[in-house]
C-alpha cells in the first residue's frame, strides 16, 4: 500500500475528525472510505456515459430512434389511455 500526503484546512481536519468520531472510526479509514466512494460513482457514471454512447452508435444507423421531447411529450397522453398517437 503507498501513502498520500493530504494538505487540509484546519476547518475542514476539524470537521474530518469530528464525523469520524462520530462513525466510530478513524480519519484514515474515514478518508479511503470517501475516495472509494467518489471513485466509485465517478467510474460508474463514466460506464454509463459510454453504455449510451455505444447504444446511440448501435441505434442511430437504424433510423430507429425517437426524439426525446416528442416522446415525452407523448407519455402523459398514454398514461391516460389508449387513444393516442404513438409517435413518428
Amino acid at each position: 500500500m503507498s501513502t498520500l500526503s493530504v494538505k487540509l484546512p484546519t476547518a475542514t481536519r476539524e470537521r474530518l475528525s469530528r464525523v469520524a468520531e462520530a462513525e466510530h472510526t478513524t480519519a484514515h479509514a474515514f478518508m479511503v472510505s470517501a475516495i472509494e466512494s467518489a471513485l466509485a460513482r465517478t467510474e460508474g457514471v463514466a460506464a454509463m456515459e459510454q453504455a449510451a454512447l455505444a447504444s446511440r452508435a448501435r441505434l442511430a444507423p437504424s433510423g430507429r430512434v425517437l426524439d426525446g421531447q416528442t416522446f415525452s411529450d407523448y407519455l402523459p397522453t398514454k398514461a391516460q389511455g389508449p387513444t393516442a398517437r404513438r409517435p413518428a
